[in-house]
């Protein structure tokens, strides 16, 4: 992890020729620690560094991660094939959908 919260995890290519890593708690909490703030939120870079045979990459991270309510954070993880964001409050419970009640007949 560099001074300004962003992370390198190396992955491990599985039986299956997934790249597969996880980053834990701890980690996520010392780089959201440490993490730049951009557009008023704090912004952590998870790369994770090619890996020769790869047919898709694994991230593994803690669903606490993704659970903020303030939404005032985000995941930009980085592959060789791709790069995604994730806001910090993605599984928050107040951005589940609700289910609709309809009236009875």
């Amino acid at each position: 992890m560099d001074s300004a919260g962003n992370i390198t995890a190396a992955p491990e290519l599985n039986d299956s020729g997934i790249a597969v890593t996880e980053i834990d708690d701890e980690t996520l909490a010392t780089a959201l620690a440490n993490a730049k703030e951009t557009d008023g939120k704090k912004t952590v870079e998870i790369t994770i560094p090619a890996i020769e045979g790869a047919k898709a990459y694994e991230i593994s991270l803690a669903a606490s991660a993704l659970t903020s309510s303030a939404g005032d954070t985000r995941f930009v993880i980085k592959t060789d094939m791709a790069v995604v964001t994730l806001p910090g409050n993605m599984l928050a419970q107040e951005a589940a959908p609700r289910p609709r009640r309809y009236p009875s007949a």
